[in-house]
């Protein structure tokens, strides 16, 4: 009895397409950074920051529908759709977790500066 695994092998497809996707879309949110860092004029941090929070909201509500249409049995949304969908919203909420703690860090240090 032989297991078929061009299901798991199509599942796997879609995560690597999937965290490719998400590495382009953290290449893009570093970038202006880095310009902003060399003194590029139009880089506003908090414009950054904004969209940023605005795109992890926007990945966690795209996950809870996907999610919903799943649970109600949407033939169209299949769970690995659902769950790439909700790593993507994970990782998202996860980066700007990390951006807050190191600006929250960066501020301490400034304030224990001595004058």
């Amino acid at each position: 009895m032989a297991i078929d695994t061009s299901a798991i092998d199509a599942v796997l497809a879609r995560i690597h397409a999937a965290r490719e996707a998400t590495a382009g879309g953290l290449g893009t949110i570093v970038a202006p950074a880095k310009a902003a860092s060399r003194g590029a004029s139009g880089v506003d941090f908090g414009t950054l920051v904004r969209d940023a929070i605005r795109g992890a909201d926007q990945a966690q509500k795209d996950a809870a529908a996907l999610g919903v249409r799943f649970q109600r049995g949407d033939p169209a949304v299949g769970l690995e759709d659902t769950m790439i969908a909700v790593q993507k919203a994970n990782l998202s909420l996860q980066q700007i977790v990390q951006v807050r703690n190191r600006v929250v860090a960066a501020y301490h240090d400034i304030m224990n500066m001595t004058i």
